[in-house]
């Protein structure tokens, strides 16, 4: 029998995802490119909320971001768009609309923008797009 409890860790966008595996871009505003990519953990087909993690300087680690520290409950999966543009880094997702809708298909779109100060990544804004969200595939 396998063992359910294996699981995988995947950098979204290296099996073929419409967005691009790694964003490039200058976050810490010293003038070189840095890097971000968007980790899924998948417990044994259960994806949880992704996490955004920051490189610098090639592979040095500059710090990371979990969806679900930005938001109670930010849905399962990976971000749903990422950009890095003029330092800041957006990134948009899907959510539950209510405590309800099953995590496994959240209809509620949002949007963030985190900057880096110095020392770690401040979530700068949220924001709400209902001409975005998903009409529900099952109650909620």
């Amino acid at each position: 029998m396998e063992d359910q409890r294996k699981g995988s860790a995947n950098i979204w966008g290296v099996l073929g995802e419409k967005q691009p595996a790694i964003v490039i871009g200058d976050v810490t505003g010293d003038g070189v490119d840095d890097g971000v990519v968007d980790i899924v953990c998948d417990a044994g087909g259960v994806g949880w909320p992704s996490t955004l993690v920051f490189y610098t300087n090639g592979s040095e680690y500059l710090g990371s971001v979990h969806r679900s520290d930005i938001v109670d409950n930010p849905g399962r999966g990976p971000v749903d768009e990422l950009t890095i543009e003029d330092g800041w880094i957006g990134f948009s997702w899907y959510g539950p609309k209510t405590p309800s809708e099953p995590a496994c298909c959240p209809t509620q779109y949002l949007k963030a923008r985190l900057m880096y100060d110095g020392t770690e990544f401040v979530v700068a804004d949220i924001q709400l797009d209902p001409l975005k969200d998903r009409e529900p595939i099952y109650g909620g």
